[in-house]
């Protein structure tokens, strides 16, 4: 049931509700003879009413986490070919790892909370995407040459 533009209840906790509790309200409320489940479906309304509804793009989320564990995963891949090719590697693509989930975590998590339109999901993605993919990317290249230096790419 909408509420109509004069209805005593919706207005009456609009204009309160930011000074009294609920309760001192509803019993305002009850007090000048409404009813009680009127009262309570004024609130859900209000309540609904002031619940901001999920922002576009809010997927963003899961792709953070994707591009999170993908990188995490591909640093995994060279740990693995480090095992395979002899170990020459190994402990150093198992610091990059961590390295990688320690220090891309905070600003990956910034970004997944973020919202896409704010200026913290702008900054949020100027800072953290520049990180994920340095710590990515040079860890693959740094794999990459030091597997052919070692003989092992063929």
């Amino acid at each position: 049931m909408e509420p109509s533009a004069n209805d005593p209840i919706h207005d009456y906790i609009r204009a309160n509700r930011d000074r009294y509790t609920k309760e001192a309200i509803r019993d305002q409320l009850l007090a000048a003879g409404h009813e009680q489940a009127a009262i309570d479906e004024a609130w859900q309304q209000i309540v609904a009413e002031a619940t901001p509804a999920r922002p576009e793009g809010s997927n963003l989320s899961l792709y953070v986490w994707i591009l999170y564990w993908l990188g995490a995963g591909i640093i995994a891949a060279f740990i693995v070919i480090g095992f395979v090719g002899g170990g020459g590697f190994v402990s150093f693509f198992v610091g990059w790892l961590v390295a990688y989930l320690v220090l891309t975590y905070l600003p990956a998590r910034a970004m997944a909370r973020a919202r896409p339109t704010g200026t913290g999901g702008v900054l949020a993605v100027i800072v953290g995407v520049p990180l994920l993919v340095l710590l990515i990317g040079g860890g693959i290249c740094f794999g990459t040459i030091a597997i052919f230096a070692a003989g092992l790419g063929g």
